[in-house]
Parts: C-alpha cells; sequence; structure tokens
C-alpha cells in the first residue's frame, strides 16, 4: 500500500512539475489508445530499481542482464534503472521460458515464424485495466523456435529479450523503423539513437497509468 500511495503521489507531483522534458524530434508513438483513451506509462521513481525475475532455464539470465544493462544505458539521469532478482515472488517484471498461457490477453507483439528473426517468439503482457492501472507483475514470455544451442537461436532470444525488456519500461507500441530495436521484428542488438530518444522523452511525460501491487 505504501508503493501505490508513494507512486500516485509522485505521478501527480509529476503533472506539475514536468518542465524538463528533452527537446527530441526524432522519435516514434510510443504510447497505445485504450477505451478512447491514451496510456502513457513509465515506472515512478518510488519503484526503482525495477525487479525483474528470468526464469533460470538456459542463458535467459544472461540475456536478461544483458538487456537491462542495455537499457540502464539508455537514461543519464537515473529515470529508470532494474536489477535482477532471483526471487519471482517480489519480481515487478517475470520472464518466463516459454509461449503465454492459452486464453492470455497479449496486448503487445508476438514475433511470428514470418518476421526476420523466426528462431524465437516473445510476447510481452503488462495487464492494463480500465481504471489506468498497470498491476503488477508484468509478464514476458520468450521462447525458442529451434534448439537453444544454435548460435542463430541464441542470438534472437538475446535481442528479443532485450525489446521486450523496452516495452516493461513504457515503449508500448513498436517502430516503424527497421533500424530500431524497438521495431515489431527487430535485428539490431541495442537500442538505436531514435529508442533512445523516444525512451527519454517517454520518461519526461506524465504518466497516465500507474503501477499497483507489492510484489
Amino acid at each position: 500500500m505504501k508503493r501505490l500511495v508513494a507512486a500516485a503521489l509522485l505521478t501527480a507531483l509529476a503533472g506539475c512539475s514536468d518542465i524538463g522534458a528533452p527537446l527530441r524530434t526524432d522519435i516514434y508513438e510510443w504510447r497505445i489508445i485504450q477505451g478512447g483513451d491514451t496510456v502513457n506509462f513509465h515506472w515512478p521513481q518510488s519503484f526503482l530499481p525495477v525487479k525483474i525475475w528470468a526464469q533460470p532455464v538456459g542463458n535467459l539470465p544472461t540475456y536478461a542482464d544483458s538487456g537491462i544493462a542495455a537499457w540502464r544505458r539508455v537514461f543519464v539521469y537515473g529515470e529508470y534503472d532494474a536489477v535482477r532478482v532471483d526471487d519471482s515472488t517480489i519480481a515487478d517484471v517475470r520472464i518466463h521460458d516459454g509461449p503465454p498461457p492459452a486464453g492470455d490477453d497479449v496486448l503487445l507483439d508476438r514475433i511470428s515464424l514470418e518476421s526476420l528473426a523466426p528462431e524465437c517468439q516473445a510476447a510481452t503482457l503488462p495487464h492494463v485495466d480500465a481504471v489506468r492501472q498497470v498491476h503488477l507483475p508484468m509478464d514476458v514470455y520468450i521462447s525458442a523456435r529451434f534448439s537453444p544451442d544454435l548460435p542463430a537461436t541464441q542470438a534472437c532470444l538475446a535481442l528479443t529479450l532485450t525489446h521486450e525488456l523496452g516495452h516493461t519500461i513504457g515503449i508500448f507500441k513498436h517502430s516503424p523503423h527497421p533500424e530500431d530495436l524497438m521495431y515489431s521484428n527487430p535485428v539490431v542488438t541495442a537500442p538505436s539513437e531514435r529508442d533512445r530518444n523516444t525512451a527519454e522523452v517517454l520518461y519526461h511525460t506524465s504518466a497516465t497509468v500507474v503501477p499497483v501491487g507489492e510484489p
């Protein structure tokens, strides 16, 4: 409850004092429309570092560490930070090996067989409800289509997990540019300058939804 109250207060203050938004023109749309309203999410300072759990299967924890580091480097003023934890019960974000459970509402992406990265698939579920709340933990699902020991599969899992972590920081839409990590079928291994610009503007734009829950 204390985290929820702190997050709500921080969001309210951000709406009044957000005068230092960086001027970036080379960005893409990161927000989604839900119920006729704009969903803009970023982690409040009170939740930092975001706690991320990766199922201890294969190299998933290593890929998670690389993805966390890649997005941490995007923010020069500490607007976002994350740390990997070994206990899933305290996590804000959980990374699972395998596809989403049948029937789950996958709000974001699922890499298809026709994608430029056909060796793996992934999806992120941010659990946004109708009253402007993001229920924690967020869930990321990622799985190999072929042997995870193949170099091409390992490369796919690594870059795709970094892409999915981009969704968990609040980039809820895909970039239309193939040169960006947040393109729907990513082929680059790290956030581009445009990804960086978009993330910076996102974190200096007042949130319209807040995270709830005490993982």
